[in-house]
């Protein structure tokens, strides 16, 4: 066989395995549309920045969706689904390139969720869609009939969703949940599913600043899952010296601040 054919071969297989779901518009099998993290026990987080928390219905649970490739993709019409319930991605969500896709379950309110620069928020418009602790199963299915998969305990999609449709690679298995904390690719994008790493930081979930402050979080929708909050500082002197074929940059700083 053809040495390059070869590692193509190899390339898609380890590409599929990862759960990738790749668009028409493309060009590589290493870029495309992926579940990047999923929250199915989540109540003692306030994920959503409604300033509430449930241990009953669990509105802060959620689902997020990247797109790790150079170009924008429409993915208006996609399915997302559970083990009972389909829910339509509306008309006119378009994910820019390293953008995502966070998707609140169970009806939450979303209206003071900040999902990041150039993120997109949505929420399933119902309590019928709502991620058990135990046995369930997310799935992201495209116009085509191609799915991918993720799933824990002995949970599976919901049979109008399966119906007709190709998986692509296999089905990704999650482990058992623990309060409070998402599961997540790391590196986000294309790295194997762990428990969500704490984020040593006060990160400010909402748009009505600082209504909703979580101090180091189990899980990060519409973040990277292994980013640091920046730290601002304020420039006291900042000049430029030239020596030669040199230039030296000359930077001194005054406070730090936590805006």
């Amino acid at each position: 066989m053809n040495i390059l054919l070869l590692l193509f071969l190899l390339i898609v297989q380890q590409t599929f395995a990862q759960g990738y779901l790749r668009n028409d518009s493309v060009t590589t099998h290493t870029s495309g549309i992926t579940i990047n993290e999923v929250s199915a026990r989540s109540a003692i987080v306030d994920f959503n920045a409604d300033g509430a928390t449930s241990t009953t219905t669990d509105r802060d649970e959620y689902i997020e969706i990247v797109n790790n490739s150079n170009v924008p993709i429409d993915i208006s019409g996609w399915i997302l689904g559970d083990n009972n319930y389909n829910y339509t991605i509306p008309s006119g969500t378009v994910l820019g390139p390293g953008n995502a896709l966070v998707v609140f379950t169970n009806g939450a309110d979303v209206s003071n969720f900040d999902p990041g620069p150039g993120n997109i928020v949505l929420s399933v418009p119902t309590t019928s869609f709502a991620l058990a602790n135990t046995n369930d199963a997310v799935g992201l299915k495209n116009p085509y009939g191609l799915y991918i998969e993720v799933y824990w305990g002995t949970g599976t999609l919901n049979s109008t969703f399966t119906s007709g449709a190709t998986l692509v690679g296999n089905r990704v298995q999650l482990s058992s949940w623990n309060e409070g904390q998402s599961q997540t690719r790391s590196p986000d994008y294309t790295g194997s599913w762990i428990q969500h790493p704490t984020i040593f930081s006060t990160v400010n979930w909402s748009r009505n600043n600082p209504t909703i402050t979580l101090t180091n979080p189990k899980g990060s929708p519409g973040r990277y899952n292994n980013a640091d909050v920046p730290l601002y500082v304020t420039i006291k002197q900042f000049f430029a010296k030239v020596s030669g074929n040199v230039v030296k940059l000359f930077i001194e700083t005054a406070t730090e601040t936590n805006e």
